[in-house]
């Protein structure tokens, strides 16, 4: 009986969804490893300075569907093969480091 509890205990922790802590390190990774932070967003940062660019006072971006729509242009833009999913560690990403959208 033991035995069978901890096999179902096993499985159903291996079928939580990951932490949103993974989804935003993954994030980040992908941000560094795709050159997010790179040339584009040098050249429109205050001072050149890359993280600025999402802490300018002029921010076009104001709500969390505006930075998805944000972030899919950039890639897009880009030309980065990401798929839904790492688009969204991307949104979470830069949300927990600068935006805080609820």
């Amino acid at each position: 009986m033991w035995s069978r509890n901890l096999v179902f205990l096993s499985l159903l922790v291996a079928s939580v969804p990951a932490y949103a802590g993974d989804e935003v390190a993954l994030g980040r990774k992908l941000m560094a490893e795709n050159g997010c932070n790179g040339d584009c967003h040098t050249s429109r940062a205050p001072d050149g300075d890359p993280a600025k660019f999402f802490t300018r006072p002029n921010l076009k971006v104001t709500s969390m569907d505006g930075l998805k729509r944000q972030v899919a242009r950039c890639v897009a833009g880009a030309g980065a093969q990401l798929n839904p999913d790492d688009i969204a560690a991307i949104v979470a990403a830069l949300n927990t480091d600068y935006y805080k959208f609820k």
